[in-house]
């Protein structure tokens, strides 16, 4: 997977990021450190979409989960 980051801070990451990997079809990007993220792959096994700390979504292969804060399913 190439990735490329930008401003990036220790513990934080970077404001802007994102990565890609052309075999298998996966991107990644965040956004604003780690409060922004979204990835998805070709096969559709990989899917997230988290806007922290208020909604996420993650997939991965036959497992799932979410969260609404302040709940957790």
């Amino acid at each position: 997977m190439k990735s490329r980051g930008f401003l990036i801070l220790p513990l934080l990451g970077s404001l802007f990021g994102y990565g890609y990997d052309k075999r298998t079809g996966e991107q990644d990007y965040n956004a604003l450190f780690f409060l922004f993220q979204y990835g998805t792959n070709q096969d559709e096994d990989y899917h997230k979409f988290i806007l922290f700390p208020f909604f996420g979504h993650y997939r991965f292969a036959s497992k799932q989960t979410t969260f609404i804060t302040p709940f957790y399913f």
